[in-house]
């Protein structure tokens, strides 16, 4: 509970960890479990070098992600994270 710079309790950082949910959290996405991401955000982040407008993002990423996994092996769209 001494607060100087650098210097950690790592009883007090696990408790920290633990209650602010954050170890579950690493479990889960360890599990395999998906990130959802809205699709102008997915747009925003990973724009072709082309850097041009869409009016369809989700359109947009589905093209995207063709490129890469065309058998749809380790990705799927949702419906609902438009936004």
């Amino acid at each position: 509970m001494n607060k100087n710079a650098n210097m950690f309790d790592p009883e007090v950082v696990l408790n920290q960890l633990r209650y602010s949910g954050m170890l579950e959290t690493v479990k889960i996405r360890r599990a395999g479990f998906p990130v959802r991401r809205a699709f102008t955000d997915f747009y925003s982040r990973y724009m072709m070098k082309d850097n041009r407008p869409t009016d369809d993002p989700r359109g947009w990423c589905t093209e995207l992600l063709m490129s890469y996994d065309p058998t749809k092996r380790d990705w799927q769209l949702g419906k609902t994270k438009v936004r």
